[in-house]
């Protein structure tokens, strides 16, 4: 089976692009786009994550999370460490919904 095609930085900051101006919920959905591509999540994976997998109870952004065996494909737990530009990504999403509550 062949290696699925990835994109390069340029054709992700147009996607990311693109979804900030067309997108209802911009920071979202652009959230959920770097996890596939930063954190390489499943798109089942990325739907099947908490707000308590990605920040602690004081409120910051984890630098890791552990995905259980139930929410990945292979049946069995993993670790994923989150990247810095995934944790300003999230802390910006985690604050926009602050502000919303």
């Amino acid at each position: 089976m062949a290696q699925a095609k990835t994109l390069s930085k340029t054709e992700l900051k147009q996607l990311i692009d693109v979804t900030n101006s067309c997108s209802r919920n911009p920071l979202r959905d652009a959230t959920m786009l770097l996890f596939t591509h930063l954190c390489r999540l499943r798109i089942g994976e990325v739907a099947a994550l908490h707000f308590e997998d990605v920040v602690d109870a004081n409120g910051t952004v984890r630098d890791e999370m552990t995905l259980d065996a139930a929410r990945t494909k292979s049946k069995r737990a993993c670790k994923i460490f989150l990247s810095k530009q995934m944790q300003r990504q999230l802390q910006a999403y985690v604050s926009s919904v602050a502000k919303r509550t």
